[in-house]
């Protein structure tokens, strides 16, 4: 099952707007990509509409890209606060 472009618009959209990767484009992309198929196997496998999908597999996804609130970068996905810790 293959999402339509929507379904992958509103990802994108809940990724800038909800978890701050407005201005981390590269990211975002690969993100829209991995967070669409595994909302795809959902909906495949488990029979669910998008609806339903999307919120499990963010869940899935919310402990990288979340806010990380103890980083000294602010209002940055944890992932890319951790990857800057690296490289400081």
């Amino acid at each position: 099952m293959k999402l339509s472009a929507d379904n992958i618009n509103y990802i994108e959209y809940v990724l800038q707007k909800h978890y701050t990767f407005e201005y981390f484009d590269d990211l975002r992309i690969e993100l829209v990509d991995h967070i669409s198929s595994d909302v795809e196997h959902l909906m495949q496998n488990k029979n669910l509409s998008f609806e339903d999908a999307l919120p499990v597999v963010l869940q899935k996804w919310k402990e990288e890209i979340s806010w990380d609130r103890n980083s000294t970068h602010n209002n940055v996905p944890k992932m890319v606060a951790r990857l800057w810790k690296k490289l400081d």
